[in-house]
Formats: structure tokens, C-alpha cells, sequence
């Protein structure tokens, strides 16, 4: 950084020294004002924590909604943003559900199935496939009759 010595300023006319100054002063507020806003940029360390889904149990068809909880404010979001999709083990079929949380049963399925639904943590991270980095899951039941 620098400091002001009155010996380096001495041989020196007082408009040399109101320019010293005016220029120190100007890219000392440009440094601080940088510095300033690179503490407000997207590296923010604001997380995902958990996620709800509700309703927890539906039957035949319903509409799923997440709600993910932060550790940082605003605390919670809902309806948050998620890749929602039913477990289906072995290529099984019985029920399908979209990228908005519509699940159905297909006609003729008489099972329980797992709908999950799937969150970044970072909240600047896109939800797109293949889902990478750390995500968080949220569960619920979709009952087909």
C-alpha cells in the first residue's frame, strides 16, 4: 500500500501533491468498492441442508411439491426447483411423474412406489442430467391402487 511521507513530498508544489492524493484516493475507493462487491459475488455459502416433499403420501395421482431448508436466509424455498423421478427397480413400470411433480399411476399398476425428487446443494448449480455434485433428496409415496 501506500503511505504518505511529507520527506518524499517536500521538493514537491502543492497542485502535485492534491494530484497524489486525488489519484491515491480514487484507486484506493475503486480497490475497496472491488473488494467490497467480490464479497457479494455467487460464491456465496448458502446451502441446501434438507428437502420436504409433500403431500408425503398420495394415491393414483397427485402433485408433488418440494420445499428445501438453507442454513443461510432466506431459510426456506418452496416450491424449490428439483429433477423429480419415480423408483422403479429392475425396469419395473406402474406409475410416471414430470418435471413439474405430476405423478400417476398407470392403469392396471397396484403397487407403492418411491417418488424422489433431487436438489443441488449450491443454489447456482443447474439441475440437469447427469446429476453431479452434491445433491440433496427428498422422498415421498405414491400409492397405486
Amino acid at each position: 500500500m501506500f503511505a504518505y511521507n511529507p520527506r518524499f513530498m517536500h521538493h514537491t508544489s502543492s497542485a502535485t501533491k492534491e494530484v497524489f492524493v486525488r489519484r491515491f484516493g480514487s484507486a484506493f475507493s475503486a480497490t475497496m468498492l472491488l473488494l467490497i462487491s467480490a464479497g457479494c459475488g455467487s460464491s456465496s455459502s448458502r446451502q441446501l441442508q434438507s428437502m420436504n416433499i409433500s403431500p408425503t403420501t398420495a394415491s393414483g395421482q397427485a402433485q408433488f411439491v418440494a420445499t428445501g431448508h438453507y442454513n443461510q436466509a432466506p431459510l426456506s424455498m418452496s416450491p424449490l426447483p428439483a429433477f423429480w423421478t419415480i423408483y422403479l427397480p429392475g425396469g419395473e413400470t406402474g406409475a410416471t411423474i414430470t418435471q413439474d411433480g405430476v405423478a400417476q399411476c398407470e392403469p392396471g399398476a397396484s403397487k407403492t412406489f418411491s417418488v424422489l425428487a433431487y436438489a443441488p446443494a449450491d443454489p447456482g448449480a443447474p439441475i440437469k442430467m447427469p446429476l453431479t455434485g452434491k445433491m440433496v433428496l427428498g422422498t415421498a409415496v405414491l400409492n397405486c391402487p
